[in-house]
């Protein structure tokens, strides 16, 4: 196993896309949380982790751990997080994670369409 966390994170991530199974990815993430514990792309993978397990504050923590560790979050790790915020009631602080995200990838329907809905329930 290389002892580089960025490229044990990209293949947890990639494991994730092809088989979405957490079981074979926990060991790969530990050891890129091992070796760089503040490593946001290995935590953003464990928040897709904690979400597939139906452990929506744990995501959260990840999520949030991710973005605060990393100088240009990706649109959709900000999206991801808006997502739980906002099914946790938290509204502003969604909107704010998608307008976030809007500003990363302007192009991505799917944050523009959550943003319309969010920023139009609130006026």
């Amino acid at each position: 196993m290389p002892k580089s966390a960025p490229l044990m994170a990209g293949l947890a991530s990639t494991m994730m896309r092809i088989d979405s199974d957490c079981h074979r990815v926990r060991p790969i993430l530990t050891q890129a949380l091992t070796v760089d514990p503040g490593q946001w792309h290995s935590l953003w993978v464990l928040g897709d982790c904690f979400l597939m397990e139906e452990k929506p504050e744990q995501a959260e923590k990840s999520y949030r751990l991710a973005i605060q560790n990393t100088e240009f979050p990706d649109a959709k790790l900000l999206f991801s997080w808006a997502r739980l915020l906002e099914a946790d009631g938290k509204m502003p602080t969604a909107v704010a994670a998608y307008q976030r995200a809007a500003l990363i990838d302007p192009t991505d329907a799917g944050i523009q369409t959550k943003l319309r809905q969010l920023t139009s329930r609130t006026r």
